[in-house]
C-alpha cells in the first residue's frame, strides 16, 4: 500500500488527520479515486470556515469513535455524486488518486493524460471497432442477430446493483446468446456488431455508470431494452415453433425483470441529478438515520459546516450561495419523513 497524495500540506486537526490520511493511500480493491481526492480536500483547506466546522465536530462530538465515523462518512457519502469530484479534479488529483506517475506509462505523456482523462465521468460503453459484416437476408436470422445486439447492451448497462446485473441473470443472457447463435446460424455476426455508440445514443447514455448520473442512465437502459427484447423473442418464437419452448422462457426472464422505480423505491440514487443537497441528505442518512441508535448526535454539524465542507469537496458553484439554507431544508424533509427501506443501500458499497 503506497501514499497516493504525496507531500500533502495537512491542515487539519491531529485527530482528523488520522482518519483522513488513511483514505489517502492507494486501496485499489477498496477506494475509488475520488474518496481520495475527497479527503485530500479536507486534510489540507486552511478555510476560516473549514476551521470552524473542525471546532464544531470537536465539540459536539466528544469521542473519537464518533468523530472517526462522522469523518468517514463525508468522504463515503460522495459515492452517490462523484462526478461532482472528479469533473473539477485537476490532473495533478486525480493522477495522485490512482497512484499514477509518469514512469508508469514508460515516460509517454500522451499514455499518462489518457489515462487521467479515462478517470472522467464520460462514456465507458466498450467500442467496437471491426467491420460490419453484410447480414444475410433471412428475417429469422436478422431477428437472432437483433436479439444478440441487445441482450448483449442489457447485459452491459445493466448495473452490478441490480438484479438485471445479477450472475444468475449474466448467466442466463450468455446461455441465450449461445443458442441463438448456432439456432440461428449468427455466430459470425455475434462479435462483429458494432453497436457501443449507436447504443449509447439510443439509449441516453452519455456518462461512465459509477457517476450519479450514469448509474440513473444505465438503469433506465435497462427498462428501455427489456420490452424491445421481450418483443422480439416473442416474435421469433412464432416464426421459428420448432425452438419456440427456450425462446419463451428466454422472454419470460426478461419480461420478470422490475422497472427501477419499482426496484429501487426510496433510493437516494434515482434522485434526477447529483448534488451537494444529494450528498449532504446522504451523509445524515449514514450518519444518523440509518440505525435505531444514532453513533453521532443529531447536531453532528450546523448547516453552514455542511455548506463549507460542501464547497471544499465540489467548489463554490457547486454549493451555492444559499447551500446552508437548501441543505437544512433537505436534510430537516428528510428526516421528518424518514429514510426509505432502501436509502442506505442505494450508496455504493465500494469499501
Amino acid at each position: 500500500m503506497r501514499k497516493i497524495v504525496p507531500d500533502l500540506h495537512a491542515c487539519a486537526p491531529v485527530w482528523a488527520r488520522s482518519v483522513l490520511e488513511p483514505l489517502c493511500f492507494d486501496e485499489p480493491w477498496l477506494s475509488p479515486p475520488w474518496r481520495a481526492i475527497a479527503a485530500a480536500r479536507l486534510l489540507r483547506d486552511d478555510t476560516s470556515g473549514m476551521r470552524d466546522a473542525w471546532c464544531h465536530i470537536a465539540k459536539v462530538n466528544p469521542s473519537q469513535r464518533e468523530r472517526q465515523w462522522l469523518i468517514e462518512n463525508l468522504v463515503v457519502a460522495t459515492d452517490t455524486a462523484p462526478e461532482l469530484v472528479m469533473d473539477d479534479a485537476a490532473d495533478a488529483e486525480i493522477a495522485a488518486a490512482i497512484g499514477l506517475i509518469l514512469k508508469d506509462v514508460g515516460d509517454d505523456a500522451r499514455a499518462y493524460a489518457q489515462a487521467i482523462r479515462d478517470q472522467r465521468p464520460q462514456i465507458d460503453l466498450p467500442p467496437d471497432r471491426r467491420p460490419e459484416r453484410r447480414a444475410p437476408r433471412d428475417p429469422q436470422a436478422t431477428l437472432a442477430r437483433r436479439l444478440i445486439k441487445n441482450l448483449r447492451i442489457l447485459w452491459h448497462v445493466a448495473p452490478r446493483d441490480c438484479r438485471a446485473g445479477s450472475q444468475p441473470y449474466v448467466r442466463n443472457y450468455s446461455a441465450a446468446i449461445e443458442r441463438l447463435a448456432a439456432a440461428f446460424d449468427a455466430a459470425r455476426e455475434a462479435d462483429r456488431l458494432p453497436w457501443a455508440t449507436d447504443a449509447a445514443a439510443a439509449h441516453l447514455i452519455t456518462h461512465r455508470r459509477w457517476s450519479h448520473l450514469g448509474w440513473l442512465q444505465h438503469r433506465r437502459a435497462v427498462d428501455r431494452l427489456r420490452p424491445l427484447i421481450v418483443r422480439d423473442l416473442q416474435t421469433l418464437a412464432n416464426e421459428a415453433p420448432q425452438h419456440a419452448s427456450w425462446l419463451e422462457n428466454a422472454s419470460v426472464m426478461i419480461e420478470a425483470l422490475p422497472n427501477a422505480d419499482w426496484e429501487h423505491e426510496g433510493w437516494i440514487e434515482l434522485e434526477p441529478k447529483a448534488s451537494a443537497l444529494l450528498w449532504a441528505r446522504s451523509v445524515d442518512v449514514m450518519v444518523y438515520g440509518s440505525r435505531e441508535r444514532p453513533e453521532c448526535d443529531p447536531g453532528y454539524l450546523r448547516w453552514a459546516d455542511f455548506a463549507t465542507i460542501a464547497e471544499v469537496l465540489f467548489g463554490p458553484l457547486r454549493s451555492g450561495p444559499n447551500a446552508a439554507k437548501l441543505i437544512g431544508a433537505a436534510v430537516n424533509a428528510q428526516r421528518r419523513r424518514g429514510p426509505g427501506r432502501d436509502d442506505f443501500p442505494a450508496l455504493r458499497a465500494y469499501g
